[in-house]
């Protein structure tokens, strides 16, 4: 199953917001309102994510007789250069 790269397609949007939030001054209504803005981009990238997993999930259990599962250190993998993909 190829994954789809969700935070891979969101990454030019939250660059600009992100860019956008930096600039602004501290404590200012304008950085509020765009530190909401970044923040429901991330909040989207979860949701499609968390939707996707699901998705997959269950297609894989109602396809299948038997599932066997892999432990993975995964605070061990965001360490490295597959962060992204993690």
């Amino acid at each position: 199953i190829n994954s789809p790269r969700f935070l891979r397609r969101a990454e030019k949007k939250l660059k600009r917001l992100q860019r956008e939030l930096s600039r602004k001054a501290k404590g200012s209504k304008n950085r509020a309102k765009t530190r909401i803005k970044v923040a429901r981009q991330h909040a989207t990238v979860a949701d499609r994510r968390r939707d996707w997993h699901h998705k997959v999930s269950t297609q894989i259990i109602r396809d299948n007789q038997a599932v066997y599962v892999e432990d993975l250190a995964v605070s061990g993998l965001g360490r490295t250069r597959l962060a992204k993909s993690v």
